[in-house]
C-alpha cells in the first residue's frame, strides 16, 4: 500500500465514476490523495465550482487543487497533443510546478496514466478501465444529463436541475413564438 496518491481529471462535471476512482485511491493511500482539476476558461462549468463540489465529496485527507490548463506551464499543455514530442514532459513539468509534494502513485481509469506515470517517475494503478463498475463519462453527462441522472452526484444535481429547467423554458418560449406566427 502506498502512502500518497494523485488523481487527475477535468471533472467536467464530477460523476459517480470520478468518485469511484478517487475513493479507490483514498482506500490505498492512508496519508492522502491530491485531486487535480484541469480546466480551461472556455468551459461552461467553472473549475472553482467543480473544485467546491469535489471538496464536499472527498475524504478529509484528500486535497483538491485547481490547475488551469492556461496557467504558465499549462498554456503549452492546452495546445499540444500526445503526438507532440514534448507532450508528456510538459504535463510533468506543469504538475510538478503546482503539486505541494510528489505523490507515490498516479490513479485513473484511462490508459494514458501509464505513460504519464512513467514520465513523473511514479507508480500507477488503473481503476475500472473498461468502466464496467461505473459505466459513465463526464461527456455522457454533459450531452444528456437526464439520461444519466443516476450517475450525477447529489452535490452536482442542483446545477443540472437549473440547466434542464432553463432548457425547458427556452423550448417553451420557442414553441410559443412558433405558434404565434
Amino acid at each position: 500500500m502506498d502512502k500518497t496518491g494523485l488523481v487527475l481529471g477535468k471533472f467536467y462535471p464530477p460523476t459517480r465514476g470520478h468518485l469511484y476512482v478517487i475513493k479507490y485511491a483514498e482506500d490505498r493511500c492512508p496519508q492522502g490523495v491530491i485531486v487535480v482539476v484541469g480546466s480551461l476558461p472556455s468551459e461552461t462549468i467553472q473549475s472553482r465550482l467543480r473544485c467546491r463540489w469535489l471538496r464536499s465529496m472527498v475524504g478529509k485527507k484528500t486535497l483538491v487543487l485547481d490547475i488551469p490548463d492556461d496557467s504558465p506551464g499549462g498554456q503549452k499543455v492546452a495546445n499540444i497533443t500526445p503526438a507532440d514530442e514534448d507532450y508528456w514532459t510538459t504535463w510533468r513539468d506543469n504538475l510538478n510546478a503546482h503539486l505541494p509534494y510528489k505523490p507515490e502513485t498516479l490513479f485513473g481509469s484511462e490508459e494514458y496514466i501509464k505513460t504519464l506515470a512513467k514520465y513523473m517517475e511514479m507508480k500507477y494503478e488503473i481503476a475500472d478501465l473498461d468502466r464496467k463498475t461505473v459505466p459513465i463519462s463526464a461527456t455522457m453527462v454533459r450531452n444528456d444529463p437526464k439520461r444519466y441522472w443516476d450517475y450525477i452526484p447529489d452535490k452536482v444535481k442542483p446545477y443540472y436541475k437549473n440547466l434542464l429547467r432553463e432548457q425547458a423554458d427556452k423550448e417553451k418560449t420557442k414553441a410559443k413564438k412558433k405558434n404565434a406566427s
